[in-house]
């Protein structure tokens, strides 16, 4: 975060720009009388979809705030996110079944690379 505002006594908004993220800070009511001191609530934005590292890696996080893995569909078009959630490119090696995805990540199906048929789920047939 790095900018920070009060709307009033009670909340403070900080955000960063570059990242299209905020979070709002509350001072829970005090109307009431607790025996345990009030805590502050924090709501956060998460920036859902597609994220670049800057070490050039990319990676998909979701609507609850993770990263995806595996196989994910995004559109009508598959990719490949390693356990870590970066983005894999070039022949993958899935259980024994190869696949192939291009430079943007998206796997490829019906077509022919570096000789190696892949068909319409996007397996190499051998």
């Amino acid at each position: 975060m790095n900018k920070i505002s009060a709307s009033n006594k009670d909340n403070i908004i900080v955000w960063n720009e570059d990242d299209e993220v905020y979070s709002v800070i509350a001072n829970a009511p005090t109307g009431k009388t607790a025996t345990t001191n009030a805590s502050a609530t924090t709501a956060t934005t998460i920036k859902v979809g597609w994220s670049q590292a800057a070490d050039g890696t990319w990676s998909f996080v979701k609507a609850d705030g993770t990263k995806a893995t595996a196989w994910y569909q995004y559109g009508t078009t598959w990719y490949y996110l390693k356990a870590n959630g970066v983005m894999q490119t070039g022949w993958i090696n899935d259980n024994g079944t190869w696949y192939y995805c291009n430079g943007s990540g998206a796997m490829l199906a019906n077509t022919t690379i570096d000789g190696y048929v892949l068909v319409a789920n996007g397996a190499w047939a051998k």
